[in-house]
């Protein structure tokens, strides 16, 4: 039996015994079956980008990635959870933002979403991927100097009527705050999303807490402070998924150059 799921895209999602059903997540097309004793699960992301169409027709093991998972009691449900990705996201705004000294803003932005799959039953997650994976880039004063992270593009909007509500972007409101004697030009920012939680308020929006960056003039560092509850823009929302990593110390303090570029 094969079904084609609608409405809501996270949750559990119990499968009778021999059952196949299949999620459309922007591009991702997902698949799984549940067995006697395993769960397959099958995956794959459209090459234009555009959004996938169910392939009732298809197996899921003829999915170009994924696999099977064998346990001696597969359980009925798979649960399916959004997250963010495994390593920071520079997100570069479609036009350079300036800050001066002294002033503050909201800049609100947006991060590609993961997909998390696990077997109910036995607790095991059996896959981790983006709903549509960015390209690598390095973000650092050098090339012996910095991180790996992933690229993508934002409108940086400064006013919450303003923003999208986009299924599978993580919409996270940056407070940047400029007490430099200097002008603060952004051309890339590096947020470090592995250690955001995502929100929901029942809809399809999801949201992370406020993330709070303030410029100082000494040595040109950024103290950056990651609010511990639902961001302050939306109310109703409600905890979806923790942060991948947990934060050391409620405040970090980091170079200029390895948050903004």
């Amino acid at each position: 039996m094969s079904e084609v799921s609608t409405g809501k895209s996270w949750g559990e999602f119990e499968l009778a015994e021999d059952e196949h059903r299949w999620w459309t997540l922007g591009p991702l097309l997902l698949g799984a079956e549940r067995k006697q004793r395993e769960w397959r699960i099958g995956y794959e992301e459209t090459s234009n980008g555009e959004a996938a169409a169910p392939e009732t027709n298809r197996t899921v093991d003829e999915m170009a990635e994924g696999g099977r998972f064998v346990f001696a009691d597969p359980g009925s449900a798979i649960r399916l959870t959004p997250a963010l990705a495994d390593r920071p996201v520079v997100t570069r705004p479609l036009s350079p933002l300036y800050v001066p000294p002294g002033e503050q803003t909201v800049l609100f932005v947006s991060s590609p979403a993961w997909l998390r799959i696990e077997a109910v039953g036995p607790g095991v997650e059996l896959a981790d991927v983006p709903v549509a994976r960015p390209s690598d880039t390095w973000f650092g004063p050098s090339t012996r100097e910095g991180e790996l992270c992933y690229a993508s593009r934002t409108h940086g909007r400064l006013r919450l009527e303003d923003v999208p509500v986009q299924p599978y972007r993580v919409i996270t409101p940056l407070e940047i705050i400029n007490e430099s004697r200097s002008e603060l030009k952004l051309e890339r920012l590096s947020l470090p999303v592995p250690y955001l939680t995502i929100y929901s308020t029942g809809s399809q929006d999801l949201w992370t807490q406020n993330v709070k960056m303030r410029c100082e003039d000494d040595a040109q560092l950024v103290a950056l402070r990651i609010k511990q509850q639902a961001p302050s823009q939306i109310s109703g929302a409600e905890l979806i998924a923790p942060p991948r990593k947990e934060q050391e110390g409620q405040v970090i303090k980091r170079a200029l150059t390895s948050l903004f570029g």
